[in-house]
């Protein structure tokens, strides 16, 4: 099986991504950027004079203050970097990179349509809404588990060709930073999926196979497959892009198996 999947990865690497104008970066990069980087260093000198808790809540505020600008729906890491626009992903990447830079222990959780952090801070769980610069610390336990129980029960979308789309489970699980790399090629796909560019979305979605493994990336094939199927297309484009997503679908399939075992 693993070997099998390797070769996936290696056929997907080889087929190229040519045309599907993606954009993402490795999560650890963020960090070596000027303005996170300058942030770290005035923090390092100011980490001992607070508790843990004080600390973290003066580290969310400086990352609002001085990295993050506004909120932006569709957001990518690339662009993020270059302009400080932040959707929950790539806000959750930052924080998450901040917080791992000085070993506060977290989680990062995913849901059907939001992704947040789950910190461990002075022998409690606080959740971090990322998106909200003002009351996005939510300390109380009652209020984290309110919180958390609302995340797991938001609406599907109500624009876009996924519009009152509901994914066929609940998604609820922890992912690794590099996963949130996949995540944001699979939110790029479906971007270009609510555009109707059906190429671009195909591609994306196979970038976002090799990071980010989930039953999320299937479900997103199989709508992918029946436009194309009903797409005037050549018989050469159609091919090429049923392929591809047979091979998105196989990658996919250990995420899928280890779901229905769990």
């Amino acid at each position: 099986m693993a070997l099998r999947f390797i070769l996936l990865i290696a056929l997907v690497l080889r087929l190229g991504y040519a045309g599907a104008h993606g954009a993402s970066v490795y999560p650890e990069s963020v960090l070596a950027s000027d303005d996170l980087r300058a942030l770290t260093e005035k923090l390092e000198k100011k980490r001992l004079r607070h508790s843990e808790a004080g600390f973290v809540r003066m580290l969310f505020t400086q990352m609002h203050r001085q990295v993050l600008k506004q909120f932006k729906e569709g957001t990518t890491l690339a662009e993020a970097l270059q302009t400080g626009a932040y959707n929950c992903l790539t806000a959750t990447t930052f924080f998450a990179l901040l917080l791992d830079h000085f070993r506060v222990s977290y989680r990062i959780v995913e849901t059907n349509y939001h992704v947040f952090l789950l910190a461990d801070v002075g022998g409690s769980t606080w959740l971090i809404e990322t998106t909200d610069p003002l009351n996005g610390i939510v300390s109380k336990p009652e209020q984290v588990e309110a919180r958390i129980a609302f995340y797991r029960q938001m609406p599907p979308p109500v624009s876009g060709v996924l519009r009152g789309y509901a994914y066929r489970k609940d998604y609820f699980r922890v992912l690794s930073v590099q996963e949130l790399r996949g995540l944001d090629y699979f939110n790029q796909a479906v971007g270009a999926l609510n555009e109707g560019n059906l190429k671009k979305s195909v591609y994306l979605l196979q970038q976002a196979s090799v990071f980010y493994q989930s039953g999320r990336i299937r479900e997103i094939a199989g709508i992918l497959s029946l436009m194309i199927h009903e797409r005037n297309l050549s018989e050469k484009d159609r091919s090429d892009l049923l392929r591809r997503l047979f091979i998105i679908e196989q990658l996919s399939a250990p995420a899928l198996a280890s779901a229905a075992g769990g």
